[in-house]
Order: C-alpha cells, then structure tokens, then sequence
C-alpha cells in the first residue's frame, strides 16, 4: 500500500514537475517573441499573405497556368493592392497631420464647451467647493490622440522600409508551399495527420481572412460614402481606418469611430458629429450584428473570452501587428494543440461552447 502511495506521489510530482516545465517555456518563448518583435512581425506578415494568396496561386497552376507566371500574377495583384491603398491614404492623411494646430485648438474649444454642458448636469455637476466632478479634459486628450497617430505612422513606416524583404519572404513561402507535402512524406514516418491539420487550418484561416476582409471592406466603403455625404473632413481616411480596424475583434470598429468623432466635435457642429455617430453606429450594427454572423456561419470556434483575451496577449507581444492577426494565430495556436494528445485539453478551452458540446457527443458516440 505504502509502495502504490509513493508511486502515485510520484506520478503527481512529475505532473507537476512538467506543468512547471511547460509554463516555463512558454514564458521564454512569449519573452523571446516580444523581444524579437521586428523580425517575428515581417516574418509573420509574409505568413499571413502566403496563406490567404496560396489558393489563388494553386487555382492558376491546376488550369494551365505555368508556376512561375502564377507567381507574378499573384504578387503583382498584391502588390498592386498594396500600392492602390498607400495612394489612397496618403493625401487625406498628409493633410490631416499638416491641419494638425488647427484641429488642436478647435478641439479644445469643443473640450470647454463640452465641459461647460457637463457641469450644467444636476448628476455630474460640481461638488462644494466648485471642484468639477468630471474633467474632460482628463478624458479627451487631443495631443495625445494625435502623438497615438503620429506612433502609428511610424510603425506603417516601418513596415514599408521591410516591404521588399516581406514580399520576398513571401514569394520564398509561395515557392516552398508546393513542395512542402513531398517534404513532409519523406521526412515523417507518418506525415497525413500533420498533412490533414496544416490543410484544415489554412482552409480555416484562409475561410475567415477573405469573409473578413470582405466584409471590412463593406464596412469601409460604406463608412467613406456616408461621411462624404455629410460633409466630413478626412472621410477616406476614416473609411480605410474602418476597414483595417475592422479585423481587430470586438473592439476595432469601436476605437475606429474615435477619431473622427473627434474630429466632427472638433468643428463645433453638433449635428455634423450626430449623424457620424449615427453612420458608424448603423454601419458597425448591420455588418457586425446582421451581415457577419450569416456570412462567417458556423464562427471562429473560439469562445468570446478567448477571442477578446488572445486581442490584449498578440497586441502586447506583437503590437498593433498582432492586433489585426490575433484571430489567425489564435486558430492556428488552437488547431496544432488539437493535434496533440496531452495538449488537447487546452485546445477545447480555447474553443467555444458549442465546438465543446459537439467534440463531447462525438466522444460518447465513438
């Protein structure tokens, strides 16, 4: 009895012993990640445009098309794509920055007035001794909006001077995707399984990534058009920003509709700022509430937490970057621990309610 004691003690203490191992890897991965964030960002990029392009690449080799002319057809439509959205961007945001006193000073008239119709309120008004309850000034914080910008434009900087090596990385990634099979079959004992799960998570990615932009693309168009229709300064600009923050989960098409909020205050026009909230408020509910949910049908297989968590863990090990591609390597993360045996309890956490119930009677079927 005492020997089957000591064995079970054992057993918990090695456990435990891999659990401590396990959590201390992925501390130094994470840390090395975050550390190498320039390099693991352009590397990541090029993945993410191997994958969401590679269909189109085998579509053009399957009807005839030589691999090497499919190659330049592709990365010529990407890089034009590329191109034709920097073109786009580039004026109505060279003029924003160059108005950026000007907004500075009207916004801070918007900010007096809003604070002299805050302190009118019987709920939020001063206290006592004449102290405002609620500063808006605190809140909104026009230079540091614009230092936010000028950040951004650094990092989109950035990624341009790596343009060349990502399109490279990605022509590379191109090349190499055809013969990875062969590879894998000569390099395993038994390469299906790996095979089957590398194709079900590109299908997978690939299946969320065009829905996705296609519908990010619904909700920056529509943006651009309504906004020109009321009048509003800067509108493609806030259109191409409601299209890349749309693939930011849950709180993209939020934090999209801030600046020209601001903005809109920022002219003292009060209904001029009413209907802009009115056109992101119907823009994001249609296509967010309506549209997405039919389109994307059976969802990420992630669950609400998951997705919301995985938004601040990429974003603070990858930036903004990691932002947009927090959804794809979360479902990446998520497929290669189903793979594993010890791992895939984790995967089924990760995964939503409904991913469970149906993993659980497939289970109690088997």
């Amino acid at each position: 009895m005492a020997a089957g004691d000591g064995r079970a003690g054992d057993g918990r203490a090695g456990n435990g012993t891999r659990a401590l191992v396990a959590a201390a890897a992925f501390v130094i991965v994470v840390a090395g990640m975050k550390a190498a964030q320039p390099i693991v960002v352009p590397f990541l990029l090029s993945v993410f445009l191997a994958v969401i392009t590679a269909p189109a690449l085998v579509a053009l080799t399957r009807r005839g098309v030589p691999t090497w002319l499919s190659l330049i057809l592709v990365v010529g439509v990407l890089m034009a794509s590329l191109v034709g959205l920097a073109m786009l961007v580039a004026t109505p945001l060279g003029q924003f920055l160059e108005n950026r006193d000007d907004l500075l000073s009207r916004m801070e008239v918007f900010g007096h007035q809003l604070q002299t119709w805050v302190d009118g309120l019987p709920f939020l008004g001063p206290d006592e001794h004449g102290k405002p309850a609620f500063v808006i000034a605190d809140s909104l914080e026009p230079k540091a909006m614009f230092s936010y910008v000028a950040e951004a434009v650094r990092n989109l900087g950035g990624l341009l001077s790596n343009s060349a090596l990502i399109l490279l990385t990605t022509i590379f990634l191109l090349l190499e995707a055809s013969g990875l099979p062969t590879k894998l079959r000569a390099a395993l004992r038994d390469p299906e399984t790996l095979l089957a799960d590398l194709e079900g998570c590109a299908d997978d990615v690939n299946r969320y990534m065009s829905l996705k932009a296609g519908l990010s693309l619904l909700t920056g168009v529509s943006i651009t058009l309504w906004l020109q229709l009321i009048g509003m300064p800067y509108a493609v600009l806030w259109g191409v920003l409601a299209f890349l923050l749309n693939f930011v989960p849950n709180i993209g098409s939020i934090v999209a509709a801030v600046p020209p909020l601001l903005v809109a205050g920022a002219q003292l026009d009060g209904s001029l700022a009413l209907w802009t909230g009115v056109a992101f408020a119907t823009v994001n509910t249609v296509v967010g509430t309506v549209i997405e949910p039919r389109v994307l049908g059976k969802g990420l297989g992630l669950s609400t937490l998951v997705v919301f968590l995985s938004l601040v863990f990429w974003g603070w090990v990858l930036g903004a970057i990691g932002m947009l591609l927090s959804i794809p390597l979360t479902m990446a993360v998520k497929l290669t621990l189903e793979g594993s045996e010890d791992l895939r309890w984790i995967a089924v956490l990760l995964g939503s309610g409904s991913d469970a119930r149906t993993r659980a009677i497939g289970a109690g079927a088997a």
